[in-house]
């Protein structure tokens, strides 16, 4: 009986102790751990001779030279079933303590070297386990022990956020694919091998590998609750949603109290929009299990499904409470904040992911946006600029670097944006973002923008027709840098049409609101109203939008008066203020163009930069204004061929080729 008790506890050792972080359960998943065969060495367990006791009692008929010679064998056997049950109990610190007792009683003993690798794993001890587990392997190159449990000291490295080994993440994949195939190679039947290598899989995205790998281990071990979590959760990434859930009712029924197979079963409720029934396993996870922060995430995310804000906010803060380090949370919280219409808020939360994570892409793209609403362009550039830095095929940054320098060219026409160092270093840095994704319309879309808001006319007829709300988002911003305002205001209603949860409905509203496409603005903040629970943000919503507009025409009034009293300098700057507060007064742009044409040579600036803008001013004019007599036409016509040739002659440039002055002029026929 008591050498059972001991098979058990060494089976459980070997087994149980290599299960890494995700989703298994250890001390339930190898309950059944006693109708396992022995897979470990057994060298310690023939140390009695015949005759002799546990503790080496001397053969009364061995000679008396012989009994002098032979040292005292040492059982260590009750040491090796204590520490197993502490590994069992999850009191890994007492199981090392145990561990290294045994060690001191037998330094070679191949079994304690691989027990304390693993109380030391799962301590996060990665250096000193690693070190164990090379011990065993230099007595023993082919104990598949100790090479799951370098696996897993690998895996355990390429999940941390603070490992030290300085190896790329990629290696530590690697490393730990490899050792779990030469666990397999020493011995296919180590349950934990298969479960390890489908880890990898997993992380590699080799779904269907990873599928195998697990069905591999639940084969070995129908027992293993852990291991049919992991099966069942591959089983939902892969939309096999009957496998899956038939996984997830397995793992309950081996192990009813492994919180893992709930959170599991509500990842799978979840993915298939069954709201409702996701929370109730979700709670019941963490009835089992109330610490384990992705549930907290995962139930945040489905209260905010269900339109319950307050309570998401606290299942997210709680997410970030037990593991600071995941940036998720972070973003999954701000974002409630800024749908709430909260942004100070929403930018607090950022900040604070950002102490603890300074360069997380996740976290700086969210801080640009949030500063792109609050008109801190220069902030939001450099945000962008530095997820770039991180992650340079990064298509989310740079569109947000391109939309963040066209509302600054919106916003301060005086400044020439193509002519600045942001501009430059951004034209290189988005070519790049293009050649890394080449299918990617939002990231050609954004490169078209960039070119409209340097004055060029990209065709995007040929760039492709967008398929997602995303690309038509993109494509609604290249339009808006062209002045198709129409365009523009076609390809944001589509995408209101589309959105069917309340984040996605107001975060086309904001994104509409920032670039002061302010019809496509109030129509997304409209369809807000019709959400629950959504009204009061929605209504929010609608205030700015109309406030956008009276102060708008109230800069556009004052600017006539200005301008009336011959005071040119300031009535631009008002009816700068007008044509971004209302990019489609038309009367704005040609009050703004007579303003700067009557400036003073002496304040129009390097290059003639005023006239260029007048320019520009008076052909969105002709586009944007009601229809005029020929002669009124003709009379624009002239003073824009007019400030051309000022524009020309300033800047020393050639004069325009064949037909391009004819290309510029509007025609009463084409209105």
């Amino acid at each position: 009986m008591v050498e059972r008790r001991h098979l058990a506890s060494r089976i459980r050792l070997s087994l149980c102790l290599l299960t890494t972080l995700a989703y298994c359960n250890a001390p339930l998943a190898f309950a059944q751990a006693d109708d396992k065969p022995q897979t470990s060495d057994k060298a310690g367990d023939k140390a009695r001779d015949k005759g002799g006791d546990a503790a080496g009692t001397d053969n009364d008929n061995a000679p008396a030279t012989e009994k002098a010679d032979v040292k005292p064998a040492v059982n260590i056997n009750r040491q090796l079933q204590a520490a197993g049950d502490c590994m069992v109990d999850g009191r890994y610190a007492d199981a090392a303590d145990i561990f290294k007792q045994a060690l001191s009683l037998v330094p070679d003993s191949v079994e304690a070297m691989a027990g304390l690798g693993m109380a030391l794993g799962r301590q996060n001890k990665l250096d000193e386990a690693d070190e164990q587990f090379d011990k065993v392997l230099t007595i023993n190159p082919n104990n598949a022990v100790a090479h799951c449990g370098k696996a897993m000291v690998s895996l355990n490295r390429y999940s941390s956020t603070k490992d030290t080994s300085g190896k790329p993440r990629a290696q530590l994949l690697k490393e730990a694919g490899r050792e779990c195939n030469k666990a397999l190679d020493a011995d296919p039947r180590v349950v934990e091998a298969h479960y390890l290598l489908g880890k990898v899989y997993r992380e590699e995205n080799r779904l269907d590998r990873a599928e195998q790998a697990f069905s591999g281990a639940v084969k070995l071990d129908p027992h293993y609750a852990g291991a049919w979590v992991a099966l069942g959760m591959v089983q939902t990434q892969r939309e096999k949603y009957g496998p899956a859930l038939e996984s997830f009712n397995q793992a309950i029924s081996v192990s009813p109290n492994n919180a893992s197979a709930y959170f599991g079963r509500g990842q799978l409720y979840a993915k298939q929009g069954q709201t409702d029934r996701a929370v109730k396993e979700f709670n019941m996870s963490l009835y089992k299990n109330p610490n384990n922060p992705a549930v907290h995430l995962a139930l945040g995310k489905s209260f905010d499904l269900q339109g319950d804000s307050i309570a998401a906010v606290k299942e997210f803060q709680e997410a970030i409470k037990l593991k600071p380090e995941d940036p998720e949370p972070y973003v999954e919280l701000a974002s409630d904040y800024e749908s709430r219409g909260e942004l100070d808020n929403s930018i607090a939360k950022l900040r604070a992911g950002l102490k603890i994570l300074p360069n997380e892409p996740s976290l700086r793209l969210m801080v640009g946006s949030a500063n792109m609403r609050a008109g801190r362009f220069d902030e939001a550039i450099a945000d962008y600029l530095n997820v770039l830095g991180v992650q340079p095929k990064s298509v989310d940054a740079a569109q947000g670097l391109v939309r963040a320098l066209y509302v600054k060219s919106q916003r301060e026409p005086a400044i020439a944006v193509e002519r600045t160092g942001d501009y430059q270093r951004a034209k290189t840095l988005v070519a790049q973002v293009v050649e890394g994704n080449p299918d990617s319309l939002v990231a050609r879309y954004a490169a078209a923008e960039l070119s409209a808001i340097a004055g060029e006319t990209p065709t995007l007829d040929t760039i492709g027709v967008p398929k997602t709300d995303a690309d038509r988002l993109a494509l609604a911003e290249a339009n808006l840098a062209e002045y198709k305002f129409s365009e523009a205001d076609e390809l944001f209603k589509r995408a209101v049409y589309n959105a069917t949860k309340p984040k996605e409905c107001f975060a086309i509203a904001d994104l509409a609101y920032s670039l002061r496409a302010l019809d496509a603005a109030e129509t997304a903040f409209r369809k807000g109203l019709t959400f629950v629970n959504a009204d009061a943000r929605a209504r929010k919503g609608l205030e700015a939008v109309t406030t956008a507009r009276q102060t708008a025409q109230q800069d556009f009034q004052q600017a006539d008066e200005l301008y009336k009293h011959r005071m040119f300098a300031q009535a631009a700057a008002k009816y700068f203020s007008a044509v971004f507060g209302d990019p489609r007064n038309a009367d704005a742009r040609l009050g703004l163009a007579q303003s700067l044409e009557k400036l003073p040579a002496s304040q129009s600036g390097p290059g003639s930069r005023n006239y260029r803008l007048a320019l520009l001013q008076y052909r969105l004019y002709l586009k944007m204004a009601p229809s005029y007599a020929i002669h009124d036409v003709q009379k624009f016509n002239r003073k824009i061929a007019r400030l051309d040739e000022l524009v020309r002659k300033s800047e020393g440039s050639a004069p325009p080729p064949a037909g391009r002055a004819s290309s510029d002029r509007v025609s009463s026929s084409s209105r």
